[in-house]
């Protein structure tokens, strides 16, 4: 019984010393004292913490001649040098790099805000220049094929045309007709004037027309006729223009 109730303090006191301990880890950083001479039993004229860079001088033994970044010159333990950064110094530069990234990102972030609708209207500007170019390409084609049509129906017309093969030379010779026929009747009329000999009043024409000889009668019958004929040309000369050169 006695045994039991040892057995219970002592697990009791454990339990209470377990509860007490706490976790603790072994610091890491290091402070190294930079000597006036090169021993290191001199006066310590700077402390310099872990990660600080430091231009070596000179070697000699266990000691080594430095530098620091403020100019301050003097020895150390060499056994507290290393080449490569520690790694205290690693995780700093880390987390600064990790901040400017972030802040980097942030500053996208709202750019792409800002900028979001001006890209929006950029797209569819692009959008709409893409719709009219294609709109223009497919008028020209359908230019294109009206061009060709109207050159198919010209050399067409071509074949049909009189033997001089033009427009210009059809309308030519329709004027040289007419020329010609308008010469004729000025003549009759120029034949016809001689042969009236009063030119008083217009009765006395007409009697005078009466009492001439038959080749006045003969004269006027001819002027109707070729009066005649002319407007007959000249309708049909305008119904062919009309119609393209073809005889309706």
């Amino acid at each position: 019984m006695l045994r039991l109730r040892i057995m219970m303090v002592l697990l009791g006191g454990l339990s209470s010393m377990a509860a007490a301990a706490e976790s603790a880890f072994v610091i890491d950083k290091l402070l190294v004292g930079v000597h006036r001479d090169s021993d290191l039993n001199s006066a310590i004229i700077k402390v310099l913490p872990t990660g600080t860079q430091l231009q070596v001088l000179e070697r000699k033994d266990q000691i080594a001649k430095v530098t620091d970044a403020d100019g301050i010159t003097g020895w150390v333990d060499a056994a507290y040098l290393m080449a490569d950064p520690p790694a205290a110094k690693l995780l700093v530069d880390a987390r600064q790099e990790r901040q400017m990234l972030v802040e980097r990102i942030k500053q996208l972030e709202a750019k792409n805000t800002v900028g979001a609708p001006e890209e929006q209207v950029a797209v569819g500007k692009v959008d709409l220049l893409t719709n009219e170019n294609t709109e223009l390409k497919s008028q020209v084609s359908s230019l294109k094929l009206k061009g060709s049509s109207l050159e198919d129906q010209l050399k067409a017309r071509a074949t049909t045309l009189a033997p001089d093969g033009s427009v210009g030379g059809e309308l030519r010779k329709a004027n040289a007709e007419l020329s010609a026929v308008l010469q004729e009747v000025q003549q009759r009329n120029a034949e016809l004037a001689a042969q009236v000999v009063s030119d008083t009043a217009l009765g006395q024409l007409g009697g005078a027309l009466r009492l001439s000889s038959p080749w006045g009668l003969a004269g006027c019958g001819l002027l109707i006729v070729l009066s005649f004929g002319a407007g007959l040309y000249c309708m049909d000369y305008l119904n062919r223009r009309r119609h393209g050169g073809f005889r309706i």
